[in-house]
């Protein structure tokens, strides 16, 4: 019997992680506990990224065909 590498037990643990964990990254032992939900709050924070290429959408409604935003940093 083939025994797990530290390799194969970390990866099996972010599966673990993954799976138990809301698509919103929270516990879903928090998302679903009508006590605990009580103290989710909601935060934003700007992807400046994002926001560069939402100008450039907003700035150039109509590009040619075939033009492909990307970022430069």
């Amino acid at each position: 019997m083939k025994q797990w590498s530290d390799k194969d037990r970390t990866l099996a643990l972010a599966l673990e992680i993954h799976e138990s964990s809301s698509t919103m990254g929270l516990p879903n032992e928090v998302v679903y506990d009508v006590e605990l939900g009580q103290w989710i709050d909601v935060k934003t924070r700007t992807n400046m990224a994002q926001a560069a290429l939402d100008r450039w959408h907003k700035e150039n409604p109509k590009p040619d065909p075939g033009t492909e935003p990307y970022l430069v940093y």
